[in-house]
């Protein structure tokens, strides 16, 4: 149940993010879905393959990427435009620049993690070990990798498609074989195995858009049939993944019990369905409520969002409301997890959580940000808090990493921020 729930909701999450993104044709085209049908009928097989292999086997690895790339051709070749005019491959210097900056860290990176002694936990510098100074050296240029690659994408759309489409094809060249390194150098389960499914996933994803984008029209203005189509699709996608999810921490299969494995054996948490249930339901009030825009207006400019007849102060004080409200449910939460009360849990944590919504997208400034966004936030604070201790790192790294991580979402939100003001 875990496995076909996750994948249908996967597919049709990503044939959602289509729905939202390409230029729909005025009529389908049947030509596309034998190749639609041979791709989903390929996801299946590499699925059962995978499961039954246990992942421990090549051909799940050619049969899933292949059948991924067939049926999203497939579907917009039933669906979309197709693309008349690619321009002309060209890499002037504010292109070739970055993407040779990018290139040159993934290769620093690499030669680091190599030159260091990953079991060596010796002081190097002090606070540091080996093994520490080993990873913050190589996600450290793995950052400054992406972030070259992202400026070299943005200025290659500038020149054309097919540079643009070159660069996104090296980025997923690139995400697949730092996944083969990691999974060459790590004797954890949760690197060889986890990590690069992740990190393969993301380079098939920058592949297959790359793909998509070439063959196909993005789409540049507003299509409301697509975007109810698309929402509904995303809705059922999501749930999808939900009862997936659900289903793996709920439940155990008996070779699991009889191995004693104990991320299986886990206790389940409520906390978790209170915390789904509360990022749908307060998603749907922002999207879809009077209330989710009045709070986005009073947020971005209270006085012109009084002048437009939006109750201001009303909007406000519901929020701190609610605020308070939620402050009593995770404290409940708490209580009864720990099954004791003390007044000062909690106090001093403020900062982290604004860093979580700020990371989530959310500006300092009001007005933007998203509910999924703040969630995702949450999620990342949550794996820092727990990641660092459980790696053996100095706890006091987890302060640097709070700090670093707030600053690079606040430029880059603004980043974005700027960008989507000039493009309206």
């Amino acid at each position: 149940v875990y496995t076909v729930a996750l994948v249908l909701g996967g597919v049709l999450l990503v044939l959602s993010f289509f729905e939202f993104a390409m230029h729909r044709a005025p009529s389908t085209s049947a030509a596309g879905l034998p190749v639609l049908v041979a791709g989903l009928v390929g996801i299946g097989a590499g699925v059962a393959v995978t499961h039954v292999t246990d992942g421990n086997d090549w051909l799940p690895m050619v049969i899933l990427p292949v059948s991924a790339i067939a049926t999203a051709v497939g579907f917009g070749l039933w669906r979309y435009v197709r693309v008349t005019d690619r321009g002309t491959l060209g890499l002037p210097a504010p292109v070739l620049k970055p993407l040779v900056i990018a290139l040159a860290a993934l290769i620093v990176a690499v030669v680091a993690a190599l030159g260091f002694d990953s079991t060596d936990e010796s002081n190097i510098l002090p606070l540091v070990t080996e093994q520490g100074l080993r990873a913050i050296l190589f996600m450290g240029l793995l950052t400054v990798a992406v972030v070259y690659l992202v400026i070299a994408t943005s200025r290659a759309r500038r020149v054309s498609l097919a540079s643009k489409a070159a660069i996104t094809g090296i980025a997923a060249i690139a995400t697949f074989a730092i996944a083969l390194f990691i999974q060459s150098e790590s004797e954890s389960r949760k690197f060889r195995a986890e990590l690069f499914s992740i990190l393969a996933l993301i380079a098939l994803v920058i592949a297959v858009w790359t793909i998509m984008t070439v063959l196909f029209e993005v789409r540049r203005s507003e299509d409301k049939p697509a975007d109810r189509v698309a929402g509904r699709i995303a809705l059922v996608g999501g749930i999808l993944v939900v009862i997936g999810v659900m289903v793996r921490l709920l439940f155990a299969v008996q070779s699991e019990i009889d191995a004693n494995d104990p991320s299986a054996l886990a206790k389940f948490s409520i906390r978790i369905v209170w915390f789904v249930a509360f990022v749908a339901i307060a998603s749907y009030v922002m999207k879809a409520t009077p209330f989710g825009s009045w709070v986005y207006a009073v947020g971005g400019n209270k006085e012109a969002a009084r002048q437009i007849g939006v109750p201001a102060a009303r909007t406000k004080t519901q929020l701190f409301m609610l605020v308070a409200a939620a402050a009593w449910l995770v404290g409940i939460l708490l209580a009864f997890r720990l099954q004791t009360i003390q007044a000062g849990t909690g106090n001093g944590e403020e900062f982290e959580y604004i860093i979580a919504a700020v990371v989530g997208g959310t500006l300092l400034t009001g007005g933007y940000g998203t509910v999924l966004g703040g969630a995702i936030g949450a999620v990342i604070m949550a794996m820092s808090q727990q990641g660092i201790s459980f790696a053996g790192w100095n706890t006091d790294w987890r302060f640097c990493f709070l700090g670093g991580i707030l600053l690079g979402a606040v430029v880059a939100n603004g980043w974005v921020r700027r960008r989507a003001e000039a493009v309206r």
